[in-house]
């Protein structure tokens, strides 16, 4: 019952706990829409210490964004509805969107609502006909009638080619909604609410989380801050065994499997305890993956490959903190490297777009050392934007670059080479436009540098061209079946066979 939420709001303001107050408070509040209830959720929320939220790159700031929001902690609401009012006035839409998307899943909440409209007669750089209609979506569902006169003005403010017909016909219809679902008069609960308010000294309000799940949240996060940490996963591996969790089993499993002491049967456990409680175990990110490329070890997922197909979606999976502990992806469609793929030491599949982003990044993963980059159907120079991104990269060691299309001459091979040279220890091209062997004659010819590694292919002429080359290289693969008949007497430990 709503006098019930209140009069633990009341106790929670005197215990100094803003997050229980304001979960009694919004409790109250999807069935009570009171204009004194919402005073009240708004001045609590003004007591309690905002997190600062980062406004810039914009990948990372959306990155903290999510994290944030996904505690959904209310006493933090006001932080996320700063950083989403700044996004929606600078743009881009998209990743608004993605933030309005996850609000629309949260239970009534009056500061919602107030946030938007606040943003309504704001900047513009941030929306599009997507956030309109979840701005009426959200507005409608969080709004109050205290909020009648601002709407208004916030719309007045608005030019009118930036709304239609259809939006403001919308709009003008919110506050009757508002007035139908307002109830009065005030509890006397809202009365012990403010007066325990009255009575609070300022200093008496103590940061305290929620208690359920508390220690196991602190452990995980524990993990995905350092994922080479065994030590943390170890004691939340303690953690989950004391719960009776089965992933304490297997994080168990795998630490003594990594320190040589697994066996058949651990292994065959791990197996069937995967079988049993993979998907559940990549939680959010599970319908982002091929289930059955996911590489788990050390209690953790550590390679798969993605199916996202769409960019928005991408902004939206790849910034979430589960992609922590990955070491080696393979996007299938969509791609996209971000801050919260701390481990993150191979990708392949990265497309043009996502490369281009690499070098506005801040905080990159750290041991990034190999990248595979896709190119197709462009006339652009082998050394386009993309791939001068990634060669200025200080972490990487190996690039593949795979063409369909490209503009490929003796020029731009002849660059690519003098510039990864100086910078690489493997580089790999292949494609259906490196010629008959001659473009590789240049490759080879280019001066080595700290380059250890070079991989061509497919061309079956190009080993004959290797024979008299050979001892300008460590190691040559060739990725041509035919290749294989070629090798004749050369060393074995100079020249590989791949494909």
């Amino acid at each position: 019952m709503t006098s019930s939420d209140l009069d633990g709001a009341a106790r929670a303001v005197r215990e100094g706990d803003d997050d229980t107050a304001l979960v009694k408070l919004l409790a109250a509040w999807s069935t009570y829409r009171a204009p004194e209830l919402a005073d009240l959720i708004a001045e609590v929320s003004r007591r309690a210490t905002q997190p600062v939220l980062p406004g810039k790159p914009r990948t990372k700031a959306q990155a903290a964004w999510i994290e944030l929001e996904r505690h959904a902690r209310p006493s933090e609401t006001p932080a996320l509805l700063a950083s989403l009012v700044e996004l929606l006035a600078t743009g881009p839409s998209h990743l608004a969107v993605i933030r309005l998307d996850a609000l629309l899943a949260r239970a009534p909440d009056p500061r919602i609502a107030e946030a938007l409209i606040t943003a309504l007669g704001g900047p513009i750089g941030g929306w599009s006909d997507k956030v309109y209609l979840r701005f009426v979506k959200l507005v409608s569902l969080h709004g109050d009638t205290r909020l009648a006169v601002r709407l208004e003005t916030a719309v007045a403010a608005r030019a009118a080619n930036y709304m239609d017909a259809g939006d403001l016909q919308r709009l003008a219809k919110l506050p009757l909604a508002w007035a139908a679902h307002e109830t009065a008069p005030a509890p006397d609960g809202i009365a012990t609410v403010r007066a325990a308010l009255a009575g609070e000294q300022p200093t008496a309000r103590p940061a305290k989380r929620p208690a359920p799940h508390t220690d196991g949240a602190v452990l995980l996060a524990a993990i995905y801050a350092d994922p080479s940490a065994d030590d943390a996963r170890q004691v939340y591996a303690d953690h989950l065994q004391t719960a009776s969790d089965p992933r304490g089993e297997l994080i168990a499993l795998q630490l003594a499997r990594a320190a040589g002491r697994g066996t058949p049967a651990t292994l065959a456990r791990e197996a069937r305890l995967l079988k049993a409680h993979r998907t559940a175990w990549l939680g959010p990110i599970a319908a982002d993956v091929v289930i059955a490329t996911v590489v788990w070890e050390r209690g953790f997922p550590i390679a798969a490959t993605t199916k996202i197909a769409k960019a928005n979606a991408a902004e939206a999976s790849f910034t979430r903190v589960e992609w922590a502990t990955f070491e080696r992806l393979e996007f299938g469609s969509a791609s996209l490297v971000t801050p919260a793929m701390r481990a993150l030491v191979e990708v392949r599949g990265l497309k043009v777009p996502a490369a281009r982003k690499l070098g506005k990044t801040a905080d990159l993963p750290p041991g990034l050392r190999s990248i595979g980059l896709e190119i197709e159907y462009t006339e652009a120079p082998l050394l386009e934007p993309a791939v001068v991104t990634l060669l200025a990269l200080p972490t990487l060691r190996a690039l593949a670059i795979d063409m369909r299309w490209v503009g490929v001459t003796a020029k731009t091979v002849a660059e690519l080479c003098a510039v990864a040279g100086a910078r690489l220890e493997e580089l790999t091209l292949t494609g259906i436009t490196l010629g008959d062997g001659a473009l590789f004659v240049t490759a080879l010819a280019a001066p080595p540098g700290a380059l250890q590694t070079l991989r061509w292919g497919p061309n079956p002429n190009v080993m004959a061209i290797a024979r008299r080359t050979k001892d300008r290289w460590t190691t040559i693969e060739l990725s041509s079946p035919a290749a294989r008949a070629l090798v004749g007497g050369l060393p074995a430990d100079q020249f590989a066979i791949a494909g």
